[in-house]
């Protein structure tokens, strides 16, 4: 078994983290999006893929809709073949909000 991938580690701001890449694992992923802080907490994160990993296609691979109170956690299983992957914080609110999303393959 592969270890995770980090897509977004102990994230605090709106920001895109850069590209990692599968190195050819083909088929079945996980994301794995974690919201921790405290009182109302919510975040949107995306899911971004690349076959190059510099050009991210229009449309996100997924939208996470996170919303909650101290801890708020979803994950998602997906097939497909891209190579590149990333993630982009959006939307966060709450009192020392933090977001981890982690991919496994």
């Amino acid at each position: 078994m592969a270890s995770p991938i980090w897509l977004l580690e102990n994230s605090t701001a709106n920001e895109t983290g850069g590209w990692k890449s599968t190195n050819g694992m083909k088929g079945a992923k996980t994301f794995h999006a974690i919201l921790t802080g405290s009182g109302a907490l919510t975040s949107t994160p995306v899911i971004e893929v690349s076959n190059d990993g510099v050009n991210a296609v229009t449309l996100p691979l997924w939208t996470f809709t996170l919303s909650g109170n101290t801890l708020v956690s979803e994950g998602k299983a997906l097939l497909d073949e891209w190579v590149w992957y990333r993630a982009k914080n959006a939307n966060l609110t709450g009192t020392n909000a933090k977001l981890n999303l982690i991919m496994g393959v």
